[in-house]
């Protein structure tokens, strides 16, 4: 969510030249995942610096990926 922060901040402020080419996948991604207004809300507060409790730390878990598809190997003999 940092990182997407960062990026929304680069491109709300027109400073378009300190995005690398996978930094619009990583925008655009960013946007699809943190689109609610509590998102909305965190980025205002990330703006000031100011982060009620323990924000800060959940701002850099990891999200659990979309979906409920199960990862399954298996060994072709030919």
């Amino acid at each position: 969510m940092l990182t997407y922060f960062r990026l929304k901040q680069l491109w709300d402020t027109k400073q378009y030249a300190q995005f690398a080419d996978n930094d619009y996948v990583a925008l655009n991604h960013g946007e699809k995942k943190f689109s609610k207004p509590e998102h909305e809300r965190l980025y205002q507060q990330w703006l000031k610096g100011a982060f009620p409790g323990n924000t800060q730390a959940a701002l850099h878990t990891q999200a659990q990926p979309e979906g409920n598809g199960i990862f399954e190997s298996y060994w072709l003999r030919t």
